[in-house]
This record gives C-alpha cells, structure tokens and sequence, in this order.
C-alpha cells in the first residue's frame, strides 16, 4: 500500500513541476520517474564562453601585475585537470591556442 500511494502522491504533487519545466521554461530534454528528474541542457557554447572569459581575466591580472606566474600556473592547472575529465579535447586546443600571457612594460 506505501509503494503506491507514494506513486500516486509522486504523479500528483510532481505534475506543477513537470509543467514548470516542460511549458513555461521549454527545456527540451527533462524525464522524470517518480521524484528522480534528469535535465539535459548542451553547455557546449557557455562552457567555452566562461573559459575564454576565465583566462582573460588571468590575462589582465598577469599583464597589470596583480598575479604572478605561479598563480597563473597553478590556476590553469587545475583548469586544465578539471576539462580533461570530459570530452573537451578540441575546446582545450581551440581556446589555449588563442592565450597568450605577457607583461605590460612598468615604464609604459
């Protein structure tokens, strides 16, 4: 008797959420058996948006002096270790291809 009824509160209490997520946000790929939710979103755009953007900032605090080159070593190491876990082979020689890192002159 508990299995069920928790089956039917799940389809009853759950069906606002499922509508939620289907109609009013549109997210194409959502499943959903009893209260376990699966929601697929491709990230592939924004992930590399916000590692260009992460490096960038490295950039500028390397070129205005703010960090030096073991902290910029140390950050895109645990950048680099963090990428290699999916498949982001091509992202990694896309975007660390385009990153240089240099020094702004003190007397400029």
């Amino acid at each position: 008797m508990g299995n069920q009824t928790s089956q039917l509160f799940a389809l009853y209490y759950l069906d606002p959420l499922d509508r939620l997520v289907k109609e009013r946000l549109r997210v194409k790929r959502y499943t959903r058996y009893m209260d376990d939710m699966v929601l697929l979103h491709k990230l592939r755009t924004s992930a590399k948006n916000r590692l260009k953007k992460r490096l960038k900032g490295l950039q500028k605090g390397y070129a205005e002096g703010r960090l030096n080159f073991d902290d910029v070593n140390r950050s895109l190491a645990a950048t680099h270790e963090h990428l290699i876990h999916g498949h982001t082979y091509r992202l990694r020689a896309k975007v660390y291809s385009e990153t240089v890192f240099t020094r702004k002159d003190e007397d400029e």
